[in-house]
This record gives structure tokens, sequence and C-alpha cells, in this order.
């Protein structure tokens, strides 16, 4: 199937963050080089324009914008371009007593980006409770570029000329702690409508199998819940769930440890890093010292730590379709053929000598097969551990793992 690259959405979503700080005071040139510094700082996005008009009560009209990759991080991005200048309209513009700035309204409308064999499209963008910092600073959230709310509508990706994926509206939500060390998030994407049969390049086994599935174009929706602690490193999302109408919804909840603002830093420094070649990802040879991006990746994995994560499928018709699919292309039954996943998947944990998994397992997927209404997997470890520890405890002891992290699986609870 004809994908986009990863790369190029993530150069779409730096623009929007980079979007998502933009105020200009009465000192045009000063507001613009500390929007462009914070662009820079948190999305690797930098900008020109044409000219700055001033409005009443603080209003702002920015025209010929162009948003462009930072060449210092170009590297981390695929090609891609704003396809012409937009305005950017400000609505009461406040200098924030130290040097930065808050703004109460942003918008934009009719922005397009395009790549290689794509194109983005947002009809508007609305964004407010804005806060701009006098010098951008990664180590202290005071020191970040965030807008309280935003609004996304009219959103297309195009490819080949047909319209892949659109999406009616996008909101997002953010409140702050008064010291600024805890935030809460909502977003919610909702009239996703997803069309792949003018794909022209599709594999056409893949073309068969979705069409059989009755996947060829589906309507979704996304909700995520979520809190940080700055301080602390506490990441929890409560809610990461992507409903797919005649499919089902899946929910993902999870919590992090060690993810401070020190950490989203060595994140970021770890993207810049990273190898074009996936071949130079792997371990260095003995006496060969270690690349930047390895030593950052270790840091990370001494780090960050997963107290919780629990993936629950809620079934919409989808695991019939599927059985049947697969049992016509086996001459079985969809009951033989569960049967046959069954019996499969049991023989290959028994393998594992883990004691109790194949049973857990096979249990809950003969219940769920049997009567499709929600299938779960959850992991809470019993102690807090870094990832690196996880990953060396699996490597000397793989049938400990289980226990270790208190994996369940479960079926129509």
């Amino acid at each position: 199937m004809h994908k986009a690259p990863f790369r190029h959405l993530l150069l779409a979503g730096s623009v929007l963050a980079a979007m998502s700080v933009p105020a200009f005071a009465l000192d045009g040139e000063d507001m613009l080089a500390k929007l462009n510094a914070a662009s820079k700082a948190q999305g690797g996005v930098t900008f020109t324009y044409d000219d700055v008009e001033e409005g009443p009560d603080g209003g702002l009209t920015v025209s010929g914008v162009v948003y462009s990759a930072d060449p210092e991080r170009a590297q981390e991005f695929s090609e891609m371009e704003q396809v012409a200048p937009m305005t950017l309209n400000f609505e009461g513009v406040r200098e924030d007593g130290s040097g930065g700035y808050t703004i109460d309204k942003v918008s934009a409308f009719d922005m397009a980006f395009t790549g290689d064999d794509f194109e983005i499209a947002i009809g508007s963008l609305i964004q407010g409770d804005i806060k701009v910092p006098a010098t951008p600073d990664l180590e202290a959230f005071a020191g970040w570029s965030y807008a309280g709310s935003t609004e996304a509508s009219d959103i297309t990706f195009t490819s080949e000329s047909h319209q892949i994926v659109t999406i009616e509206n996008a909101t997002g939500n953010q409140t702050f702690s008064a010291d600024d060390s805890k935030a809460s998030f909502l977003a919610n994407v909702s009239g996703i409508a997803i069309d792949l049969a003018g794909l022209d390049d599709m594999d056409e086994d893949a073309r068969a199998t979705l069409t059989a599935l009755d996947l060829m174009t589906m309507n979704a929706d996304v909700t995520i819940i979520g809190d940080w602690d700055t301080m602390s490193g506490d990441l929890d999302f409560s809610t990461y769930e992507i409903a797919v109408e005649d499919v089902g919804a899946l929910n993902i909840r999870f919590a992090m440890t060690g993810l401070t603002l020190e950490t989203i830093e060595t994140l970021q420094r770890l993207a810049a890093e990273a190898p074009a070649d996936p071949q130079d990802m792997q371990a260095t040879e003995d006496g060969e010292a270690e690349s930047p991006y390895q030593q950052y990746l270790l840091e990370l994995g001494q780090k960050i730590g997963l107290s919780e994560l629990a993936i629950s499928f809620v079934d919409d018709s989808i695991t019939t379709r599927a059985l049947q699919y697969a049992a016509e292309k086996e001459d079985l039954t969809a009951e033989e053929m569960a049967d046959k996943i069954e019996v499969d998947l049991g023989r290959s944990l028994s393998e594992m000598n883990v004691p109790g998994l194949a049973d857990m397992v096979t249990t809950a997927v003969g219940a769920y097969f049997a009567d499709p209404q929600n299938f779960s997997v959850s992991i809470k470890p019993q102690m807090q551990m870094p990832i690196l520890a996880v990953v060396m405890a699996g490597a000397a002891a793989p049938q400990s793992i289980p226990k270790l992290l208190n994996l369940q699986v479960t079926a129509n609870e």
C-alpha cells in the first residue's frame, strides 16, 4: 500500500507546533525575533514574512508568512514546502512584564504544504491563550511556548491527486498549574474519513484484502486525555482511543515515569542524531566509540520507565469479517479458523516455557472468538524500573518477564 513518508507528517506537525505560539507585539521586530527563536527551538521550524500591520487593541496582521525547516535540522525532515505565503491575524497581543508576550487569539486560513507525492491542506487554524517566552528554554516549562486551545478544520491529505484523508475538526485544550509545572490536556479529532480507492500503486493483494474486509473506506474519531507533571516526569494518558465505524475502538492507556523537560530535550537530540541509514543504528563493535545517538538512547533507557500499559479493543464487527476472510483463504469455516488460531498460538507460547502464559492467552482468545466483544492486554510492573532494566532482565531470564510486568490477558470483561 502506498504510504506518505512518516517524516513528511512530522514536518507538518512541526509547522503546526510552530504556529501554536505566534504573536507580534507592538514592537514587531522584537516579537518576530522571539517567535522565530521559539519556533526554531521547539519545532525545528523557522519563518519569513513580508509585512506587519498594526490594528487596534493589540491586533496585528502579518502577511507573506512562509514556514520552512531550520537549516541546522533539515536532515530530520523529508523535503516539504509551503505552497503559498499565508496571513496570520492576531488579537489581544500584550507584553507579559518579563520580556515575553501573551496573545488572546491567532488565526490563519487556507494553508497548504506539499512534498514529493503528497499535499496537506488546512482550511482554518484558530488558537487562543497563547504564551511566548522572552527566551526559549526547554529545561523550564516557563521557557516554552504553547497555546491553551487549538482548533483546526477542513484538513485534507492528498496523494496522487486523490484525497486519502479528510478531517472535519481537530481540537486541543491544555490547562496548566499556577507554576506551570503540571499540565492536563484533552484532544479530539472528529469526522475523519479515509478513502484508499484512488491509490493507483497499491499492492493488488493488499487491495483485495482491504476490499474483502470492507476497509477501503473508513470513518473514525480520535480522543486523547492525559496529564503531565514536568517536575516528577510522570506522564499519564488515561485515554488514547481510536474508534472506527464498523471496525471497533482501540483504546491505549499508559503511564510513564522519568519524562522530565530534561528528558524531552534528550529526545530531541536523539532525533537530531538519528542515522539516515538504519544499519548505522546497530551496536558499535568492540573498541569503537559510541555515537551520540547511542549515548542518548542509553541515557533515555536509564531514565524513562513504564509504570502501566493497557491495550483494549472493543469489536464492532471486524473480527467476524476477518475470521471469515482468513477461513475462506484456507478453505475452512470461520469456527475452524478460530480453533486453528487458538491451537497454533497455544503451541507457540508453550515453547517459551513461561508457566501459565499459554493457558491465559488461549483461554482469552477462545472466549473472544466465540463471542467477539472486547479483548485486553495489560502490564503493571510490580516495581518501578527504567526500560533499560526491563530489557536487561528479559535478556537474562525471558521467562521472568510476564510475572515481572504482571502481564494480564482477558476477553469479554
